[in-house]
């Protein structure tokens, strides 16, 4: 009895996205939206106007920030289709005219401090930007703009909530407490509770925001606290289920806005301050694993134009971490078609997997054999013609080939494994042997790389994920004292090509553009005199130019994870791990940096101001301790210790 079977998917590709085809057509079924809220399906999908988001975005990515201000990009959204749809009518952001009662605040500065001000935004999820860590030595809030996006609607943005400083001054002159001060703001709500996220002691957002940007009057850098009205914020938190689904499928046409957002606001506070051009130091701690890893993916290509180019008003520099995902054998590169590639399902895996395999664009088809757990063999062409894998008759993945001018990618969908309602197919867990066939065949230095998508369950997200792997016997995992190695063998499973997908961007020359620095994790505990990498920070595979810049502190020892910073609420505390929280340490260098070279009569370019990432620069104790080399020097580097 044939058990399996592949048939070509009529819909064809409607949004002209494989994720969101697989998520809102064949595979809406077991759609983690569906799951987590209802009617969550039709707020999204209405939310991410997915129908027209690929071709405008294609479209508007090649026009770079015009002298005048940036390039804005015409709404990605349908205003009247929106589950919160906002009062404003316009369609486009704009800072013509200004959204705001006034920022007569920031012109009674003195004008010899104005050049030291520095903007550090965040983009992040969960954040209270009530917090009494983002306040000046006279209780004022320092976060002049923020963008809820999956808040009722109010204020000039297309979705969502804006709010400004004298509404957060509003809210904490009215209570201490800061739950009331979170309701007060509408960051909060009962009606809510799955998409409000500051209900939890801690939240990511909140804890990154206050180390890239957060003083308090105890802390041991205090005369930064002084002056820490210099340090203005803009805070966008993005939607709960954009965070939730963590392949970063959704991500596009939210960072895309926040970006968007962050710059129109950023030039109303450089106007406002009369200052000729204005440093933004943005912090995105987000990380995937999709995408070709070169700097062609979507995000990079909205980064590279809306970052990359000169502009005369905005100096702005990204900070990205290098991703979680070194030991996640989530990456396999293969120079033969004769090796199949053992994908891992996982039991009781409630959220759909992804493998995208991705080749030099030099074949006309491509055959793919596929072995089921259950041993039987089936194969699905793959000539440009999305398919569905059957089960006894049932959906349970789709295969869709892409062209793109240098590449190819194949990206096989598969349904969960388990939590789908009686009667609908699951998928079987276990080894899923998947072997591609390029016509014609590879060239001899040619190679075929696969990344399987970032599929866990984060912190305080309820989606019972399971990642799955490649699960290579000759993979090893530890070394022979029972460490976890941080070498590479002969296996085709890699630790090298786990950077995060979305931290690879790179210039139209050689190497990456200046403006990004990608951060890796770097243990407190000091061996040989020296911080040791963690061993999660993701690396990128040899040749690429994709690389980690530099360290910073994301657990402070082997026994004691992650770094201590603001908690939810004012005056708690929380400890995070990961990347995630390197990252924003390192952009509160890049400020300090800007902001000293700015008083000491040195202007000095966000461009440039990596180069200056050398020495001890993280220092006190709220934040840990770590050696910040450019480029990795002395010893820091997996390559070095791995040759």
């Amino acid at each position: 009895m044939t058990r399996w079977a592949v048939t070509p998917d009529a819909t064809g590709s409607p949004f002209g996205n494989p994720y969101c085809d697989w998520y809102f057509g064949a595979g809406a079924h077991c759609s983690l939206t569906k799951r987590l809220l209802t009617p969550a399906v039709g707020d999204f999908v209405s939310m991410l106007d997915v129908a027209g988001t690929t071709v405008t975005l294609q479209r508007a990515m090649p026009n770079a920030p015009t002298a005048a201000g940036v390039q804005r990009f015409p709404s990605l959204l349908r205003a009247d289709a929106l589950p919160h749809p906002a009062s404003a009518t316009s369609e486009v952001l704009d800072f013509s005219t200004p959204p705001v009662s006034g920022l007569k605040y920031l012109s009674n500065m003195p004008e010899a401090e104005r050049d030291q001000i520095v903007i550090v935004a965040v983009i992040d999820d969960g954040i209270n930007v009530a917090n009494a860590r983002f306040v000046d030595e006279n209780g004022e809030s320092r976060v002049d703009f923020a963008w809820i996006q999956d808040a009722r609607a109010k204020g000039q943005v297309p979705f969502g909530a804006e709010l400004q400083k004298a509404d957060i001054d509003t809210a904490r002159g009215k209570s201490v407490d800061s739950t009331l001060q979170m309701q007060e703001l509408g960051l909060i709500e009962a009606s809510c509770p799955e998409r409000m996220t500051l209900n939890r002691s801690v939240t990511h957002g909140t804890h990154i925001a206050d180390l890239a940007a957060g003083y308090g009057s105890a802390d041991a850098d205090r005369q930064r606290f002084m002056a820490s009205n210099l340090r203005r914020i803009i805070a966008v938190q993005l939607p709960f289920l954009m965070t939730a689904e963590t392949s970063g499928a959704f991500a596009l046409p939210f960072v895309t806005l926040a970006v968007q957002y962050i710059l129109d606001r950023a030039e109303l506070i450089r106007a406002e301050l009369g200052l000729p051009k204005i440093p933004v130091v943005i912090n995105f701690s987000y990380a995937n694993s999709m995408g070709p890893h070169d700097g062609s993916g979507d995000l990079e290509t909205m980064f590279d134009s809306l970052l990359g180019a000169a502009n005369s008003n905005i100096d702005a520099h990204l900070v990205l971490p290098a991703g979680n995902r070194f030991q996640g054998r989530l990456y396999a590169e293969l120079s033969s078609t004769n090796t199949a590639l053992p994908w891992r399902i996982q039991p009781e895996d409630q959220t759909p997997s992804f493998l995208e395999i991705w080749w030099p664009k030099t074949s006309t088809s491509v055959d793919l054999a596929i072995t089921a757990p259950d041993g039987e063999v089936f194969t699905a062409p793959v000539d440009g013609v999305p398919v569905l894998i059957l089960r006894h008759g049932q959906v349970v993945g789709r295969i869709t080939r892409t062209n793109f001018s240098a590449k190819t990618r194949v990206l096989i969908a598969f349904a969960p494994t388990s939590g789908l309602p009686a009667g609908e197919a699951t998928l079987l867990s276990g080894v899923w042997s998947i072997k591609l066939s390029p016509k014609p065949a590879l060239g001899a230095n040619q190679k075929i790389r696969a990344w399987i998508q970032r599929d866990d369950t984060i912190y305080r997200f309820r989606t019972n994920a399971r990642q799955s792997y490649f699960d290579d016997p000759a993979y090893e995992r530890f070394d022979a004292l029972g460490y976890l190695s941080e070498a590479d063998n002969g296996s085709f499973v890699k630790r090298r090509g786990s950077i995060s997908g979305m931290a690879t961007v790179r210039g139209s020359v050689a190497g990456r553009k200046p403006f990004v620095t990608v951060v890796g994790g770097a243990r407190e505990e000091r061996r040989r005199g020296k911080p040791e990498p963690d061993t999660i920070s993701g690396q990128g595979f040899q040749g690429s130019g994709a690389q980690t810049d530099v360290l910073a502190v994301s657990d402070r020892s082997a026994v004691t994870p992650g770094v201590i910073a603001s908690g939810t609420q004012s005056g708690a505390h929380g400890v995070l791990n990961g990347t995630s929280v390197a990252a924003p340490q390192i952009a509160r260098v890049i400020a300090d940096t800007l902001a000293d070279a700015a008083k000491n009569g040195q202007p000095l370019r966000p461009r440039n101001a990596a180069d200056q990432l050398q020495g001890p620069q993280v220092k006190s104790k709220r934040l840990g301790s770590a050696r910040v080399q450019k480029k990795f020097k002395d010893g820091l580097t997996r390559k070095k210790r791995n040759a």
